[in-house]
């Protein structure tokens, strides 16, 4: 369905050296081979978003313009053929290197909303996504209506409230939300996935602002030693909240998807009646094959069915023997039980399909 709509990754390129650790790539986040991961996602996401929305505005945002080659292609003239605008940020935004131990690259997302502010007006739909995410269909009138109307769709997780995430529990992020400014009286605050900002353009200026006033009060903190946000998806979650942004009003569009099940596996056969798939495993497996694909001239999959493939939504026989005798080999034989356990939801959420 044709309208208004801007589609956004960012790719913050960390200087040799740096060892931030992100958990699907490691600590040594500044080599060029843990980078070229990221840019190659970069050019899928925005290749998937030129087949299902070739009517957006399709913008990258980044410190460095991208390395001439990856695997042999050359890269600025895929991004031109999709037709990215390439936007140079102003300001890198990292806290000090002792703050968390994990991510600390991450509230670069802030930058990056706030050249969206700057760029974007009116209620256009903005999608600030991971790079590492793939467009499967176009967003569908009900949820561009959607956006419109609760102007920040959130995705929910579904984390237990007492569970951790990267430090802090839902019932850790309530109980922070009382000391921060503006204070809320919330016993939990639901963990927002970070892959995703979907809003409408007229709102990012107050998550920009509030972002910006959460981040200097959580430096703050830091170096008086108190509880902080550790990392962006933290403070977004705080900020939707104040700002009264619904619950899981993006859980039906998009979903954090683990597909290798050598190692984890979330699939419980509703991916494909999604719009969005975020696919951290995929960076090392199909995301490298779609960019062989696109960078050799060849069309991104069009139809959830091809996608489900490549990205191992799907998988042959073989295929799931063998990550199946992987995950033996790693964990024992009571990963079995898990795959039986995920049979089984797979098979409950088929049965409740209408």
């Amino acid at each position: 369905m044709p309208t208004d709509i801007t589609i956004a990754t960012w790719m913050y390129s960390p200087p040799k050296g740096d060892k931030s650790r992100h958990h699907q790539v490691g600590t040594d986040i500044g080599a060029q081979k843990v980078r070229n991961y990221y840019w190659r996602s970069v050019v899928v996401l925005f290749a998937s978003a030129a087949t299902h929305h070739p009517e957006s505005r399709r913008v990258l945002l980044v410190n460095e313009l991208p390395p001439e080659k990856i695997d042999g292609f050359f890269v600025s003239p895929i991004l031109e053929r999709l037709k990215v605008e390439i936007r140079v940020l102003k300001d890198i935004t990292r806290p000090p290197g002792d703050y968390h131990n994990a991510w600390n690259t991450q509230f670069v997302v802030l930058d990056a909303l706030q050249e969206l502010s700057d760029i974007s007006s009116g209620a256009t739909p903005v999608l600030l996504l991971d790079s590492d995410c793939v467009f499967i269909r176009p967003l569908s009138a009900e949820l561009i209506e959607r956006i419109a109307e609760d102007k920040i769709l959130r995705y929910d997780l579904g984390s237990n409230d007492d569970s951790p995430e990267n430090g802090l529990s839902n019932r850790d992020l309530g109980r922070l939300a009382a000391e921060y400014d503006p204070p809320l009286d919330r016993e939990v605050i639901r963990y927002a996935g970070g892959e995703i900002f979907c809003g409408r353009a007229d709102i990012l200026p107050e998550v920009v602002k509030l972002g910006r006033r959460t981040y200097e009060i959580s430096i703050e903190r830091h170096r008086a030693g108190l509880p902080k946000f550790n990392e962006e998806a933290h403070l977004l979650s705080y900020v939707y909240e104040v700002l009264g942004s619904p619950d899981a009003s993006a859980n039906d569009m998009i979903k954090r998807i683990w597909t290798d099940r050598g190692w984890y596996s979330n699939l419980d056969g509703s991916e494909m009646d999604l719009t969005i798939w975020h696919l951290p495993a995929e960076k090392k497996l199909g995301i490298i094959k779609a960019f062989h694909l696109i960078a050799s001239g060849k069309s991104y999959p069009d139809n959830p069915q091809r996608a489900a493939r490549l990205f191992h939504i799907k998988v042959s026989f073989a295929e799931l023997i063998w990550m199946k005798a992987k995950g033996v080999a790693r964990h024992g034989r009571n990963f079995l039980r898990n795959v039986g356990k995920q049979a089984s939801q797979i098979t409950i959420h088929r049965l409740k399909k209408p």
